[in-house]
């Protein structure tokens, strides 16, 4: 099902929330990673609580305002909840332009996810004001939440994918040795030297740097093309990935092991491995 408008959000906010005017009732968190506008509207029923919401840097559940709230009490909150996604969101931009390990297709993938995002927080961010009613704050609150999850999906698949990058460039590094060690393989086999453990050296080390590079090139498709409307499907592409990052991280640790392995086991030492 495609996501309501803004207007249309509004309006069924508006519907359910009209029914509980005058209910002894404040904002509260429901306890839900993703719903969709009806699923939310249906909620508002049932998610009263007392005060408003606690956790305005959480966006894996959503915060639920009744009618009966003030209006400036929950501008102020939800202000406060934007700026610190785009405190959030001008931190992964630094951390992005500073990442001396990021490639450059890289770097502009990742920025273009962080300025999407950040073009959209500011937007809301500057409508807050204008939102005089409380079925109008829902819903961009809502919409902070639900279409974007700064905190929840888009932080950590930008670091994950910051991360993977740095991996595969070491992976891609140790993979340029290759040439170096078959022909020093060759140089010690025709001057009749022992190669048999040397080779079966380097024939591990080239199997993990190709599984490495495979692997972490599916990771960072996966987390590249990742929705964060996408609760909670994308939460598990992005702790898939972290975890496959650490795998390879220390396969790739090993294969350095292997590299200077297999330097000390030949006579004529690969060039840069001396």
């Amino acid at each position: 099902m495609a996501p309501f408008g803004k207007a249309a959000r509004v309006a069924a906010l508006a519907f359910v929330a009209s029914a509980f005017v005058g209910a002894a009732c404040s904002p509260s968190f429901a306890t839900v990673r993703s719903l969709n506008r009806a699923q939310s509207a249906l909620l508002m029923s049932k998610t009263f609580g007392s005060g408003i919401p606690s956790s305005p840097d959480s966006d894996e559940v959503l915060p639920i305002f009744p009618a009966s709230a003030s209006v400036s009490a929950v501008q102020e909150w939800l202000t406060g909840a934007i700026q610190l996604r785009i405190a959030k969101l001008n931190g992964l931009s630094a951390d992005v332009t500073q990442a001396s390990e990021l490639r450059t297709t890289q770097r502009s993938a990742l920025s273009a996810i962080v300025s999407n995002t950040l073009n959209g927080m500011t937007a809301l961010l500057e409508s807050v004001p204008n939102e005089t009613t409380i079925a109008a704050l829902q819903a961009s609150a809502d919409e902070m939440i639900t279409d974007y999850h700064v905190m929840s999906v888009v932080s950590p698949q930008v670091t994950t994918l910051v991360a993977i990058d740095s991996t595969l460039g070491s992976a891609e590094g140790l993979a340029t040795l290759k040439p170096g060690i078959n022909a020093a393989i060759y140089a010690d086999k025709q001057a009749h030297k022992q190669v048999a453990s040397a080779i079966s050296e380097y024939e591990s080390f080239s199997s993990s740097i190709n599984a490495v590079t495979s692997n972490l090139a599916s990771e960072q498709t996966a987390l590249l093309v990742l929705s964060p409307a996408n609760v909670p499907g994308s939460l598990a592409t992005i702790a898939a990935a972290r975890q496959t990052e650490t795998t390879e991280a220390g396969v790739v640790a090993n294969a350095k092991r292997e590299v200077n392995l297999i330097a000390e086991l030949l006579v004529n030492s690969p060039p840069g491995l001396s």
